[in-house]
């Protein structure tokens, strides 16, 4: 069902500013990632950086993350 969230699920949120000159690969990077893709591919890049889970289902999905990515963006006008 579109927009319930999975029970027992954890809600993380990360706020955290980017330069527009020394982090402009990030923002191009984000503003390439098509909404409803954004959690997803920030999933995998966490994984992909280091981190390791138990579990690697990067099939969920959390609109209220993929607004915190949106927000990110507009905030620097991308």
């Amino acid at each position: 069902m579109a927009g319930r969230h999975p029970r027992g699920s954890v809600k993380i949120v990360i706020t955290l500013r980017l330069d527009p000159d020394l982090d402009a690969d990030l923002l191009a990077w984000l503003s390439s990632i098509p909404k409803g893709e954004r959690v997803k591919a920030l999933k995998r890049a966490l994984r992909s950086g280091g981190v390791t889970t138990a579990s690697t289902d990067a099939s969920e999905d959390n609109g209220e993350a993929d607004e915190a990515a949106d927000n990110i963006l507009n905030a620097w006008n991308y």
